[in-house]
Formats: C-alpha cells, sequence, structure tokens
C-alpha cells in the first residue's frame, strides 16, 4: 500500500494508540484513504492490552507508509509530544503534520482542505489548521447536536484562556512543530492545548475550516469527546478553577521562558501579566478589566475573570 505521487504533498499523521482495538481499523484506513497527499502514518502505541498491536501489525503486513513503535504507557499528552519529537528529527523532508485519536474516520478530504488553507500561509511562519467535525456515535450515525455559530476568535488571549479545537483536527507546518517540541510538556496542560498556545504566542497563524470533515466518534471511552453537555463542560471548567496548583497560568510562564527568544515583543507584552497577576496588584486589574481577554463564550469569561480574581488561574 503506498500511493505516494511525487506532485503531492507530504503529510505525516502522528497518532498515539492505547486499547483501540474497538474502532482503530476504521481510522487508520481512512487514514490511508486520503486524497490527493502523500500520507505516512506513525503510531506510537502507550502499553496496549487489547487487540490493538494486531491490527496496526496487520496493516504493517501491507503498507510501507506506517511505522509503529511500542512504548510504556505515559499517558496521551507525552505520548503524543514523543510522537512530535521524533517527527521534528526524523522526517526533516515532510510538509505538514497531523494529529489523529485513534476513534474517529477522516473524510478523504481532511488532509487537502486542510493544507490549501495552510498554503496560503507565509511558510516562514508557524501554521495550524482546524475544522468542524461531525459528532456521531460508536456506528457511526449521526448525533442531532445542536450547531451553534462559531465563537472562534482565534487570538493569543483566547489561546491563553482556553483552546477552542480537539487535536484530532489540527494540521500544521514543520515551523510549527520545531517550536512545538521545545517546550517542556510536564509544565502544559495537554498535548494539542500546548500546540494551539505555541502556534499563537509564536505569532503564528490559526485558520478555522467552518466545514466538516471528519467523524467525531463518541463512545463510553473518550477521554474527553465532544457531545459534552454545557452542564458538564462548565463543570470540566469551574474544577479547573478549584485547583491551586494555578496550571493554566503557569503553562503560560514556561512557554514565555522557552520561547523567550521565538515571541514578538508586543505579544510578549499583551500576556506577560498572566505570569506576574498573582504578585503584582497591577497586572491582576490589567488582566481582570482587559479588553483583549475575552472568548466568544460568556460562561468561559466569567469563570477566568473569576479565577483570576482569587487567583486560580
Amino acid at each position: 500500500m503506498d500511493n505516494r505521487q511525487t506532485n503531492y504533498p507530504s503529510v505525516a499523521v502522528l497518532m498515539s494508540t492505547y486499547n483501540g482495538g474497538s474502532f482503530l481499523h476504521d481510522q487508520i484506513q481512512s487514514i490511508f484513504q486520503q486524497n490527493e497527499v502523500n500520507v505516512e502514518l506513525i503510531i506510537r502505541d502507550d502499553g496496549s492490552k487489547d487487540s490493538t498491536l494486531n491490527i496496526i501489525n496487520e496493516f504493517c503486513n501491507h503498507s510501507t507508509n506506517l511505522n509503529l513503535f511500542k512504548g510504556v504507557n505515559i499517558g496521551c499528552k507525552k505520548s503524543f509530544f514523543e510522537l512530535a519529537r521524533y517527527a521534528s528529527q526524523n522526517l526533516t523532508s515532510c510538509e505538514y503534520f497531523a494529529f489523529s485519536d485513534q476513534d474517529d474516520v477522516w473524510f478523504p478530504d481532511k488532509l487537502s482542505s486542510a493544507i490549501k488553507k495552510l498554503e496560503a500561509l507565509s511558510e516562514k511562519s508557524p501554521n495550524l489548521y482546524t475544522c468542524r467535525t461531525l459528532l456521531v456515535d460508536s456506528e457511526l450515525k449521526p448525533l442531532f447536536v445542536k450547531k451553534s455559530k462559531t465563537a472562534f476568535r482565534g487570538t493569543v488571549e483566547e489561546a491563553v484562556m482556553f483552546q477552542p479545537s480537539p487535536g484530532c483536527v489540527m494540521v500544521f507546518n514543520k515551523v510549527l512543530l520545531d517550536l512545538y517540541v521545545k517546550i517542556n510538556i510536564d509544565e502544559m496542560l495537554l498535548h494539542d492545548d500546548s500546540l494551539y498556545k505555541t502556534c499563537l504566542i509564536c505569532g503564528g497563524n490559526v485558520v478555522y475550516d467552518d466545514k466538516e470533515h471528519m467523524y467525531y466518534r463518541q463512545h463510553s471511552n473518550n477521554t474527553i469527546g465532544g457531545n459534552q453537555s454545557s452542564f458538564r463542560r462548565y463543570k470540566r471548567w469551574l474544577r479547573m478553577f478549584f485547583d491551586s496548583k494555578c496550571e493554566r497560568s503557569n503553562a503560560i510562564k514556561s512557554l514565555l521562558l522557552t520561547h523567550d527568544n521565538d515571541i514578538p515583543l508586543d505579544i510578549k507584552k499583551r500576556i506577560v501579566c498572566v505570569v506576574n497577576y498573582k504578585k503584582k496588584y497591577t497586572e491582576r486589574i490589567k488582566l481582570l478589566f482587559s479588553p483583549r481577554f475575552v472568548t466568544g463564550q460568556l460562561c468561559i469569561n466569567v469563570i477566568f475573570k473569576i479565577s483570576v480574581l482569587f487567583g486560580r488561574f
């Protein structure tokens, strides 16, 4: 299974697996059925105990475009980061990269649609693509979820507050990948959240596609999933408020330290208050009343203000 064509762009798909035997075959097959791209699939297995490795090995027997690395269980965040680090060091000729979950199904145009958007941006800047997903159940039957008007802003300040897109929709260039692997992943929240923040804080571009290009499968084993009620989402955000570790502001501090020479001065000036707000009263006031620190969702804005007010962001 090798359909490489020299006139198509190359994309390395980075997938972390863990006990994904129930749905993995469909996802791998959909990745190899992508149109107008040369795909290389890099899988790191995070210590699966089910049929996952058997499924992957079966594809390996028929494909030269799949590489499998077996690892011990280190969790989703670190597993994806290991994949990114491998890709940065070894896939130097690859033009684009994508994160993939183990249980979705991609439309044939998912990667080509992303690349068309990314090609319109400067090759020298870090660039990231995201898109809508079609929520489906375990049998790929659409879930009738009311579509909300896109509240996506794509600003640095929004990225500081929260990350609006799941990793499974993300496609990005080598410039962003190389910036991403510099971070201290232990100081970050999730692999996709830290990629999104790295892109915008380092002066990059996030392009959002309002069209759906994949089935986002919802089932009992989803880590987070997209089919959460508003109550469950807000409950999860409120739980972060009661976390005294202040992981969100610590993540920004880590990014500022790691990428001190990569962050444009104007962005650095705009977000340094996030790092200093607990120590300096003036910075806390600035963060509370800045018109820049807003998202398209009122509840997130309120939780953010409360978190800052009580020093829990």
